[in-house]
């Protein structure tokens, strides 16, 4: 082990920690108990975050699991699981209060350290996750004008049907036109191109949620995120302004003061470029 486990971790893993607690494994389980109880006590008595609150229940349930192992009785796994919610939810480390061994504690600490932000982290992540957004949303709006271009010849015929049958020159249900409508090839090349876009779309999605969960560090990677903001999640369409760089779209007043905040907390020369980017209002 040589990281603190997480809840989910955990939990993966619980089963098979489980197969391996018999009581007659060599666990020094009053040892054990006595490592709980101290974590217990710092939990509850340390000040960790504004705010902070030990589960007393579960604390409680967890240290009575340890005692009554400690007391030599019959294993029991519900409270073996309810102990390792415990453990997992309070951040703390299983390896040392089974086995005493602090390794995964000093690694935990240090790879929340200062150092090993600046060292280790340089946004290369985002940077990345940027170039993947722009290919799959050129991939996703490959066939856009094709589309558009269909849809304008199906939606004139429904349109031109609904006329005729409120004219009285055409007897079909509205359900009747629409289907009539379903069945033109160009409706049908429409709903496939539609089609091909949408795996697309949903990783476009999907890497746009992994990046918002993974933290800017440096102007750089703050310059990537603004980018992706702007131009896949808040220009969606060339009407909406965020876009704008040639001054062929009018941008609102509102768009234009709240692209000059992001650009401006971007700032270094990562700001710089996307000034030059979005040139119209920004500079």
């Amino acid at each position: 082990m040589n990281a603190i486990f997480s809840t989910a971790a955990i939990t993966a893993v619980a089963p098979a920690i489980a197969l391996s607690q018999p009581q007659d494994d060599g666990v020094d389980h009053a040892a054990v108990l006595a490592r709980a109880e101290r974590v217990v006590e710092l939990l509850r008595t340390c000040v960790v975050c504004d705010g902070w609150k030990i589960d007393e229940e579960a604390a409680e349930r967890t240290l009575q699991y340890f005692r009554s192992q400690a007391a030599g009785q019959p294993d029991n796994d519900e409270e073996w699981q309810a102990a390792i919610d415990f453990i997992g939810s309070h951040g703390q480390s299983l390896d040392w209060i089974l086995l005493g061994e602090p390794g995964c504690m000093i690694c935990g600490g240090a790879s929340n350290s200062d150092r090993a932000r600046s060292n280790a982290h340089n946004d290369s992540v985002l940077l990345a996750l940027e170039e993947q957004i722009f290919e799959v949303r050129e991939a996703a709006h490959a066939h856009d004008e094709e589309i558009f271009r269909l849809c304008e010849v199906w939606r004139s015929e429904i349109h031109r049907l609904h006329n005729e049958i409120c004219a009285g020159r055409l007897e079909l249900t509205y359900r009747e036109a629409w289907d009539r409508v379903s069945e033109m090839p160009e409706s049908k090349e429409h709903d496939r191109l539609v089609g091909l876009g949408e795996p697309h779309h949903a990783k476009k999605d999907q890497l746009i949620e992994e990046m918002w969960a993974t933290p800017a560090l440096t102007s750089e990677g703050r310059r990537s995120k603004v980018l992706v903001l702007l131009g896949c999640i808040m220009g969606q369409n060339d009407d909406d302004g965020w876009q704008e760089h040639d001054g062929s779209y009018l941008i609102s007043p509102e768009a234009e003061l709240a692209r000059k905040l992001l650009i401006e907390f971007v700032g270094g020369e990562p700001g710089e470029s996307l000034r030059d980017q979005f040139r119209a209002s920004a500079a």
